[in-house]
């Protein structure tokens, strides 16, 4: 008998306050494992939230490559030692994560080592995450379709 998704995964949001930017974890229910989606400054708490319920990062998933999507993700690498992907398009602007206010100037260099091309499918828990790529917001910009096979 096939799931319906909402049994097999449970979503988590944090919003960061100062730029009222969502970041989701979204986590298999009978795994430790969990995919982070746009880490920004709600970063710290979003850690916390993974100690708290003994999960780790797996893939960090970023939906376009504006700074306030992007700044936690050398924290959230650094501290689980987990990839992160964007799609090529977007990559222009990860240099740019600095010149938002309230991010620090010491902020280590958001580095992306898995690229998100337009209708790759991969498994993560049993589950197929697909990739649509969705410009305009941003010329890189993505959604992701996440289901049971």
């Amino acid at each position: 008998m096939t799931q319906a998704l909402r049994d097999l995964v449970e979503l988590a949001v944090v919003v960061d306050d100062t730029f009222d930017q969502n970041c989701y974890v979204l986590r298999r229910r009978d795994t430790d494992e969990v995919l982070v989606f746009d880490p920004g400054l709600q970063h710290p708490r979003v850690l916390n939230l993974l100690d708290k319920r003994a999960q780790r990062c797996s893939r960090i998933l970023l939906t376009h490559g504006h700074p306030d999507h992007v700044n936690g993700v050398p924290a959230v690498r650094a501290a689980h030692d987990c990839s992160a992907a964007i799609h090529p398009d977007d990559r222009e602007q990860l240099p740019f994560v600095r010149m938002l206010p309230g991010v620090p100037d010491d902020l280590p260099d958001v580095e992306c080592d898995i690229d998100l091309n337009p209708g790759h499918i991969w498994r993560w828990n049993d589950l197929d995450v697909q990739v649509l790529h969705t410009p305009g917001h941003t010329r890189g910009s993505v959604c992701f379709l996440i289901g049971p096979d």
